[in-house]
C-alpha cells in the first residue's frame, strides 16, 4: 500500500515516521541493527504506528520480512523511498539521523524529531535540537531499545516540544516571508554583510 494512504487521518494511534536518509554500505549494518531497535520499540507496551524509509531496497526486503513474521505488517510499514513532508504531516515523532535537510522539513511541518546522529553535521545539529527543546537527542550506535521507547513516549506524550516546535516553525516562517536568506547573500554579495548584525541573528529567541 501506498505510504501516504496507509495511515488514515482519523486512526488514533499515533505514527512514528523513521528515516535515516541514504545510508552508504560501510554503515548498512549500523542502519539495520538501528532500524531493528525502532521496530521493537514501538511495539511494546503500546503498539504504536510505524513508517519506516530504508532509501535501500535490499534493506526494505529484509525489514519487511521480519515486520511480517512478527505479525505488524499491518501496522509497520517499511518502504524504501516515501514523500516525506506528507508522512511528516501525518506524524506525532520523526526518529531520524538529524541531516540539515530532514531537520529543516520536521520543523516546517512541526513535528518534534529523535535525532540519533551518524556523523558530519549531524552530531551538532542533535545538539541544537536538545537546546532549544524542540524534540530529544539518541544514539544511533548505542540507544538501546529501552532508552528508544522511552525518549519516542515523551515526543508523543509532552506538550512542549510540540510547543517549542512549533514556536520555531513561527520563526522560519517569519524569515521566509522577509526573504531573509536572500538579503543577506546580497549583502554579502555587495560586501556589506558585518559581524554586528550577523551575531543579531544568533541570539536565541
Amino acid at each position: 500500500p501506498s505510504t501516504d494512504t496507509w495511515i488514515k487521518p482519523s486512526s488514533e494511534v499515533p505514527l512514528v515516521y523513521c528515516s535515516l536518509g541514504t545510508v552508504g554500505k560501510a554503515s548498512r549494518t549500523l542502519a539495520m541493527a538501528f532500524y531493528r531497535r525502532v521496530i521493537e520499540a514501538v511495539r511494546m507496551p503500546q503498539p504504536l504506528n510505524l513508517i519506516i524509509a530504508t532509501c535501500d531496497d535490499e534493506m526494505t526486503k529484509e525489514l519487511q520480512c521480519e515486520a511480517n513474521v512478527l505479525e505488524d505488517g499491518q501496522r509497520i510499514q517499511i518502504t524504501s523511498w516515501a514523500q516525506q513532508l506528507n508522512i511528516l504531516r501525518k506524524s506525532s515523532a520523526f526518529v531520524t539521523h538529524g541531516g540539515a535537510n530532514s531537520l529543516k522539513e520536521a520543523i516546517a511541518i512541526g513535528v518534534p524529531p529523535l535525532v540519533c546522529p551518524c556523523r558530519a553535521d549531524q552530531p551538532g545539529n542533535a545538539a541544537r535540537v536538545v537546546f532549544h527543546g524542540i524534540g530529544l537527542s539518541g544514539s544511533m550506535r548505542h540507544e538501546p531499545v529501552e532508552g528508544l521507547r522511552a525518549k519516542i513516549n515523551r515526543l508523543l506524550d509532552e506538550p512542549g516540544f510540540q510547543q517549542k516546535i512549533s514556536g520555531m516553525k513561527r520563526a522560519f516562517e517569519g524569515y521566509d516571508q522577509e526573504q531573509r536568506a536572500a538579503k543577506i547573500l546580497d549583502q554579502m554579495a555587495a560586501g556589506e554583510w558585518g559581524a554586528p548584525e550577523s551575531s543579531a541573528l544568533c541570539k536565541p529567541g
